[in-house]
């Protein structure tokens, strides 16, 4: 367990073994949730494991195939 100090500011700073535990360094984003009367911090997931997280609209390599396509159709003038 680890304790931290609320500045005047309102902020804490996270001990660097809570950081190192949940895989966070400097300029790495982090969520931070509110949890009835707890606060939970986890590290961002990175952008590309969101896929599919809402479960609406095309997959990223459908969505990457139409574009493509898309180029494609542009660039040899056939819109």
């Amino acid at each position: 367990m680890f304790f931290a100090k609320v500045s005047s500011r309102g902020q804490i700073k996270v001990p660097g073994e809570v950081l190192k535990a949940i895989g966070v360094g400097p300029g790495d984003k982090v969520l931070v949730q509110l949890r009835e009367d707890a606060v939970v911090i986890e590290r961002a997931p990175d952008f590309l494991e969101l896929e599919g997280f809402l479960n609406k609209g095309p997959s990223l390599g459908e969505e990457r195939r139409r574009m493509a396509e898309g180029i494609a159709k542009h660039v040899l003038g056939k819109e």
